[in-house]
């Protein structure tokens, strides 16, 4: 089984370079909704980020058919940057 940790539990309770060496040394494989400026650390210490936002809010989301336009937007944006 593989495992993954979910990054917004920790935010602003643990540093991120302490968070991701002791996510790794106990033995997850990678993280989910880590914000973008950390991808680095999380890649330079060998782990996966498994999964991303796909767009800005939940507030402001789909119910809403003024924001359809903004969020294709946003989702295609996001996917070019899964892509890298």
């Amino acid at each position: 089984m593989r495992h993954d940790i979910s990054w917004w539990c920790y935010q602003g309770r643990v540093e991120p370079k302490r968070l991701i060496a002791e996510a790794k040394r106990i033995g997850y494989e990678g993280f989910e909704l880590v914000p973008e400026p950390m991808w680095d650390m999380v890649k330079v210490a060998g782990m996966t980020i498994v999964t991303h936002g796909g767009h800005g809010t939940l507030e402001n989301g789909m119910k809403d058919t003024r924001n359809h336009s903004r969020i294709e937007d946003e989702l295609n944006a996001t996917i070019d940057q899964a892509v890298q």
